[in-house]
């Protein structure tokens, strides 16, 4: 029988592990890869020594470490099993050994999912589950010394140690060890070992933070615990932390519940399905599915794979600005932005340009069309912005965008002070010699056609934007007419703020770029400041709009007319047919009374 169980635990412990791997590989790897690009490890002593000298900076040191291999989303996956597999073997050494019922393992997975349903969200810091592992690890160790006085000074120095991992960690891990003298071991010492534990706990953060950090002291007691955690994940981080010591301390207040091995099959198919309803609607209620489609857009975007950010816009099953944002790059990159405009979701004139924020990811997303566009200063000035504004510090996505705007811009000090730190890193390294190599030669340089693009675009009169959309684009445009990008979304722009008088006056440029025929949607436009300003057919006449355009035009207006007594039967038959035109945005989309200035 005894054989049997130890089969049945290695049984469970493996079909976990498996199927532990296969959820983080399958369904959580955009999470994993945007884990990756928001730290930036670096084998110096100098980031060592800046990481640690805050309460808690070893457990960050060793999560940066880690996490920089998630740069392969299957050794993302495969560390996330393992730390998550160490919190079941944890748990179940534990359980074994103050003898809580556990015959086939089952209850000792519960903290291992919580972790499991918390890391599938995106937003979640994987340094709480490194905190709460260490706690477990040392205290499983720690019960294994049998001598009392040996596992006393050992316990008093190993919570030392701990600190300078994590403060939440020393403190988990105290809690277990107090619960543990005073409930489960008992005797007539146990009040002076657990006053002990818990001087230490009170006393040593107090000191460090008096002689080491220079944190605040709420930050010398209680960093690397999930304080900032909300909603779900923050429910269920407590779940996990209170799990283990809560199971101690009903053992040693009630102790018939200890030692007593149910072999009612029927109590573990019971723990199994409660198991199953526990990460099925734990799963269910922090999975959304356009979070994940965000993170692929950014992540296609970042690896200028147009058609793949294309592909997933259409997927997306809301209106989203930052959706419009990133669709309508790629809609402009692969040549189809005023062909299939609105076949995309569209939210105004706030999908071309990201209204300024003072924030990390807007700054970080806001970049893109000034880089895309060539106006690099703005897109330097974004980035770094960005840059200041995250938490982790430096980033790999924001170190190139700086990188390649300072070799654009000539300043070569600057890149190569960014790339030197790139060169620190195990698996950008390659990337960083690439560039830094030909920065000892400007002709070398400006041969490189991405620079020699984007230094034919430099603005010279005013490199500072608007604040808002549309961000000085009238006066990049100005000194660059001959930028097709900025053409499309300063006439765009007219388009979707309904500001026809300034469309009509740019129309002419039309002809300056390489358009095969009239753009359909500049077509419709025309049509519908002609029809309002009731202009004759000689003016008609003046643009060569297609037989087709017309023909539907005049669909769409008796449409229109016919339906014009029931309005929301106006709107709702007129989108069926005419939902992808101009005529149907122009008539039934309202844009802020607030227009940039």
């Amino acid at each position: 029988m005894k054989f049997r169980c130890r089969n049945m635990r290695w049984l469970t412990a493996t079909v976990f592990s498996a199927v532990t791997f296969l959820f983080f590989l399958m369904f959580c790897r955009y999470q994993i890869i945007y884990h990756e690009q928001q730290q930036l490890f670096q084998y110096h002593f100098a980031y060592f020594i800046r990481t640690i000298e805050f309460p808690g900076g070893l457990a960050l040191y060793i999560n940066c470490f880690l996490l920089q291999f998630f740069y392969y989303p299957w050794i993302g996956a495969l560390i996330f099993t393992l730390i998550v597999l160490s919190v079941y073997a944890a748990v179940r050494n534990i359980f074994i050994t103050f003898g809580i019922s556990d015959r086939n393992g089952f209850l000792s997975l519960f903290p291992a999912v919580a972790f499991c349903i918390i890391l599938y969200d995106y937003q979640s810091d994987p340094s709480y589950l490194l905190t709460f592992t260490g706690s477990l690890l040392f205290f499983t160790f720690g019960i294994r010394i049998t001598r009392r006085m040996f596992r006393f000074f050992a316990g008093c120095i190993g919570l030392i140690l701990l600190y300078f991992f994590s403060p939440a960690s020393m403190l988990l891990a105290a809690s277990l060890m107090i619960i543990h003298e005073l409930f489960i071991i008992g005797g007539r010492s146990k009040y002076i070992i657990s006053a002990v534990y818990l001087s230490i706990t009170g006393i040593f953060p107090y000191l460090a933070w008096s002689a080491v950090y220079t944190a605040p002291l709420s930050e010398a007691y209680f960093s690397g615990f999930p304080f900032r955690e909300t909603g779900l994940a923050g429910l269920l981080l407590c779940f996990a932390w209170l799990f283990v010591p809560a199971a101690l301390l009903m053992t040693g207040i009630f102790p018939s519940m200890k030692a007593k091995k149910t072999k009612n099959r029927w109590v573990h198919i019971l723990t199994l399905s409660v198991l199953f309803a526990f990460a099925g609607s734990g799963l269910y209620h922090v999975s959304d599915k356009r979070v994940i489609l965000l993170l692929r857009m950014n992540e296609a975007l970042s690896r200028e794979e147009w058609g793949e950010v294309l592909h997933l816009s259409q997927k997306y099953p809301t209106s989203n600005r930052l959706v419009s944002y990133f669709t309508n790059i790629a809609l402009h990159k692969t040549g189809q932005m005023l062909e299939s405009f609105f076949n995309y979701r569209q939210t105004g004139y706030s999908g071309l340009f990201i209204d300024w924020r003072r924030d990390y990811l807007t700054a970080m997303v806001g970049s893109e069309i000034f880089y895309q566009i060539g106006y690099i200063n703005e897109a330097a000035h974004w980035a770094f912005e960005a840059l200041t504004a995250s938490n982790s510090g430096e980033n790999p996505r924001l170190l190139k965008r700086l990188i390649q705007t300072a070799i654009i811009n000539e300043d070569y000090a600057v890149a190569a002070k960014y790339l030197h730190i790139l060169r620190s890193t195990l698996f950008y390294r390659k990337w960083a010699n690439k560039h830094l190599s030909p920065l000892s030669d400007v002709e070398q340089i400006a041969d490189l056609p991405w620079v020699s693009e984007k230094r034919s675009r430099w603005i010279k009169n005013d490199f500072l934007s608007g604040r808002e959309a549309p961000a000085n684009l009238p006066l990049f445009f100005k000194e660059h007419p001959e930028s097709k990008m900025a053409f499309e979304y300063l006439m765009m722009f007219y388009l979707l703020t309904k500001n026809m008088n300034e469309f009509m006056n740019h129309i002419g440029r039309v002809f300056n770029y390489d358009y095969t025929s009239m753009p359909t949607i500049f077509e419709e436009a025309i049509l519908v400041h002609l029809n309002m300003t009731d202009a004759d057919r000689e003016t008609y006449m003046k643009y060569p709009i297609k037989k087709e355009s017309y023909e539907r035009f005049y669909d769409y207006s008796e449409m229109y007319q016919n339906y014009s007594s029931n309005p929301q039967l106006q709107k709702r038959e007129l989108l069926k047919k005419f939902g992808n035109t101009y005529w149907y945005y122009y008539h039934f989309y309202q844009p802020p009374e607030k227009l940039p200035e």
